[in-house]
């Protein structure tokens, strides 16, 4: 019976401690949607410009590529995903700003291409390792790194 009460009492123990932890642990950092698309420049150049998807925030004006999508995301920024994913990696998307099926399935085989983790969500690291459509929708400057 006292074996019994012991490990009840620990085992309520270890329970309120991993409460405790969990509860005092830094939450993780939330990652902004992409909203929008904008200009960035070419990874070493101060004068070679590429669409990618980012993050406008109306309420202060500020702008990041450090932003993601996923399936289910709609708007400009799915839309700047699609056009770097058709122009630069050949695959035959309707650009029309929907993360669906094609555009997932784009997504991930792509990022299996340039060797990120294969999870189907456009995000900073997936930003950094693939390439980017040109800025004047023509490709005439071609597919390029941004910064």
């Amino acid at each position: 019976m006292i074996y019994k009460r012991l490990f009840a009492t620990a085992a309520a123990t270890v329970v309120a401690a991993t409460a405790l932890v969990a509860g005092t642990a830094a939450p993780a950092l939330a990652i902004a949607t992409c909203n929008d698309m904008n200009y960035t420049n070419v990874r070493g150049t101060t004068d070679d410009f590429r669409i990618a998807p980012a993050y406008y925030n109306s309420s202060n004006w500020t702008l990041t590529f450090n932003c993601q999508l996923r399936q289910g995301n709609t708007g400009e920024g799915v839309e700047a995903l699609q056009r770097s994913l058709r122009y630069c990696y050949g695959y035959g998307l309707t650009l029309d700003g929907i993360f669906g099926t094609n555009t997932r399935n784009a997504l991930v085989n792509t990022q299996r291409r340039v060797g990120t983790a294969a999870d189907g969500i456009y995000g900073p690291n997936t930003r950094r390792a693939m390439k980017h459509a040109s800025d004047d929708f023509t490709l005439s400057l071609g597919c390029k790194y941004i910064d």
